[in-house]
């Protein structure tokens, strides 16, 4: 899980105050800021992932410690309305649905704990499990089908793929060297040019379907290493990666060379927050308590085309999230959702006019799940 806390007694006033001005979509010309709306889900879950397989019919997935056996919400009015399902996945109490995919409003796969991987053909309402785990270090935590037939499972200990739709799930070989392979996120290209991001600057990739990886190199400092927690290559050459201290990457060559992306938010990064001591008038002292500010931790990202595209975040341990747009190949961003209150971790883009992003909340209340709204004067709609 992205890393963060449930500090339940933080004051809800500005919270309150952001979904008031959020709901306001009454307007013809909607601001940037306003583009994004709450939409209430009536439970206080955390979420890892979502899909959707049109503007419709989705899925988000998760648990809390009060749900036996995961959950999994379906709406088919694109996010108003939810009903929810539990148990789907064993009796255990507190366990999470980290990953979802669906390949139509029937076919779909979930995974939760120790690498089981579970699969529908009615919409999520039964679910047969078609993949057991080794254990604890086999959790995965993403899919990617590069076609029907043929998709990937990443993962804390490796890459495992099928090649029947997913009726029967396979391990590919491990980077040599690499007891427990740390991927937090897969995306394949085509069935043999794939990547896999993760913990400790792990960026890596495979050209022969995942049997053997090789390290990218990526302006990354291994003294300071980050979480990457997503990718996504729109072709073979165009890709982005995305992670924590707001880090962003871009190749424009199929990751031969990587550059690092700015976004312009402030405290991306953290710095170091010294205490002051007064010992005596006059007298002070400044003590490094290990302590630094939170910085941004991006989860998901998302383009349309080499130059639309979406970041979502949050500040690790404040409880801000926050939607990123650029329409020029990420020379610039625009912030286009700031809630207080909120740690988004999955964003799912549809096309120009759909969006959604969910994730944990960092206050009292019922948790939301946020929907794009585009501005109804340049859309028409």
């Amino acid at each position: 899980m992205v890393p963060g806390e449930d500090r339940c007694m933080r004051p809800v006033l500005s919270l309150a105050i952001c979904l008031i001005a959020l709901a306001c979509s009454g307007c013809a010309s909607r601001p940037p800021q306003l583009r994004w709306e709450p939409l209430p889900l009536g439970t206080d879950a955390s979420f890892e992932d979502l899909w959707f397989a049109d503007s419709l019919h989705g899925w988000i997935v998760g648990g809390s410690y009060q749900v036996d056996g995961g959950l999994i919400g379906r709406t088919r009015d694109g996010g108003l309305t939810w009903e929810f399902s539990s148990g789907m996945f064993g009796s255990k109490t507190g366990l999470s649905v980290q990953a979802v995919w669906f390949l139509d409003q029937a076919r779909g796969f979930a995974t939760a704990e120790n690498g089981m991987i579970y699969a529908t053909r009615d919409g999520g309402g039964t679910w047969d499990r078609v993949h057991f785990g080794r254990g604890s270090l086999d959790n995965l935590s993403d899919f990617d089908f590069v076609d029907e037939r043929n998709g990937f499972a990443a993962g804390r200990s490796g890459v495992i793929r099928t090649v029947d739709g997913g009726a029967t799930w396979n391990p590919v070989v491990d980077p040599p060297g690499d007891t427990h392979l740390g991927a937090w996120a897969v995306d394949f290209v085509d069935g043999r040019t794939g990547w896999i991001a993760g913990q400790d600057n792990r960026l890596m990739k495979t050209e022969d379907g995942g049997f053997t990886w090789s390290r990218a190199s990526a302006p990354l400092d291994p003294k300071s290493p980050v979480f990457l927690f997503d990718v996504q290559f729109l072709d073979r050459d165009t890709g982005w990666v995305v992670g924590s201290e707001g880090t962003v990457l871009h190749t424009t060559d199929g990751g031969a060379t990587w550059s690092r992306v700015e976004t312009g938010v402030a405290g991306a990064r953290s710095e170091s927050r010294p205490e002051v001591i007064e010992r005596r008038a006059g007298v002070r002292d400044t003590i490094d308590t290990g302590q630094r500010t939170p910085g941004l931790f991006l989860t998901g990202v998302r383009f349309l085309d080499a130059r639309r595209g979406w970041i979502v975040g949050h500040f690790g341990y404040e409880g801000r999230s926050i939607v990123l747009r650029t329409e020029d190949g990420g020379a610039t961003w625009t912030t286009e959702g700031d809630v207080e209150g909120e740690e988004m971790r999955a964003l799912f883009v549809l096309d120009e006019s759909h969006a959604w992003t969910v994730g944990d909340r960092d206050r009292p209340g019922p948790q939301v799940l946020l929907r794009y709204r585009p501005d109804t004067a340049s859309t028409g709609g």
